[in-house]
């Protein structure tokens, strides 16, 4: 699809769109030398060579949303790969709303097999701002509806189900299976809270230095402590990977680095009013069940983390 008719069906839902993202660009060459660096390691020092968990995977391509004045813009960066066919497969003015697909088109002895060939994202207008979502590849979605509805998780599923809610409610933000803010769900349950401490005006993160969502009362069972920081681990560090790592780089710790102990994909619920400064404030009577859309389930978006 040319860039024109790119641009007129984003257009069609009042957003704009361009082609080039600089930031991604220098990631990009980051992750090439970081991955040279990993290799020539892996010679040196077979012990001490980067891990799979400190090198992404390129995706050769970024979908984003960035500030330009006043605008939001939504970049689509190929990385000049000339074998990356973008098209808009369905679009919903009334909701706007579209569904994007990128296909990769190297010949099928050339690609890399550890990526799919093809990637969705849903893109739209959610409350105040523009968003871009990863849906998961094994959904298969070929509309806006269905991709809507892959992305919701399991729990809210079965609550919507469990509640018979109709169908034209289905995609509502409330309704009586859940309340959704960004791709936070909060299912309502009968749980008993007197064995836990309930933390006040507490965080939810996906990590990657996303803005954190607050709790107005929250509490939690299971998941894993890590140390997280937003410059050298914003995924969290587990306390052995945190402790190698102070031993390793003395020099990142200090008053001026803040580092936040927190719990990564704990089960976690809430009450009360949920806060985030790009969505309006919600109200939950009663506990409910916190839990993440799917976007964490496409190869796209697969760094995305839970941490509270």
């Amino acid at each position: 699809m040319s860039t024109h008719i790119l641009e007129k069906k984003f257009g069609s839902i009042g957003a704009k769109i361009d082609f080039e993202n600089p930031d991604f660009r220098r990631s990009y060459q980051a992750y090439q030398d970081r991955l040279k660096l990993s290799r020539e390691n892996q010679k040196k020092y077979p012990a001490r060579s980067l891990s799979s968990k400190d090198i992404a995977i390129p995706l050769d391509l970024s979908v984003d949303i960035v500030k330009r004045g006043r605008d939001e813009v939504f970049i689509i960066d190929t990385i000049e790969n000339k074998n990356m066919d973008v098209s808009v497969i369905d679009l919903r003015t009334d909701i706007r709303h579209l569904l994007l697909m990128i296909k990769d088109l190297t010949p099928k002895h050339l690609r890399n097999k550890s990526k799919p060939y093809i990637t969705k994202y849903l893109c739209g207008h959610d409350e105040r701002h523009w968003f871009v979502a990863a849906v998961p590849e094994d959904a298969h979605v070929k509309s806006v509806a269905e991709a809507m509805a892959a992305l919701k998780p399991e729990l809210a599923v079965q609550s919507q189900a469990k509640k018979g809610v109709k169908k034209k409610n289905r995609n509502k933000r409330k309704n009586k299976a859940y309340i959704r803010q960004g791709e936070w769900f909060f299912v309502p349950v009968d749980i008993d809270s007197e064995d836990y401490p309930i933390y006040k005006n507490e965080p939810l993160s996906r990590g990657r230095g996303s803005k954190p969502h607050f709790c107005e009362e929250l509490f939690r069972k299971g998941g894993t402590v890590v140390y997280t920081s937003g410059v050298y681990a914003p995924d969290g560090l587990t306390q052995e990977e945190y402790e190698e790592y102070r031993k390793e780089h003395p020099d990142h710790f200090g008053s001026r680095i803040p580092w936040k102990k927190m719990v990564r994909d704990p089960e976690a619920y809430a009450r009360g009013k949920v806060r985030h400064t790009d969505h309006k404030t919600i109200s939950l009577n009663g506990w409910h069940r916190i839990v993440f859309n799917t976007e964490n389930k496409a190869f796209a978006a697969k760094t995305v983390v839970f941490l509270d």
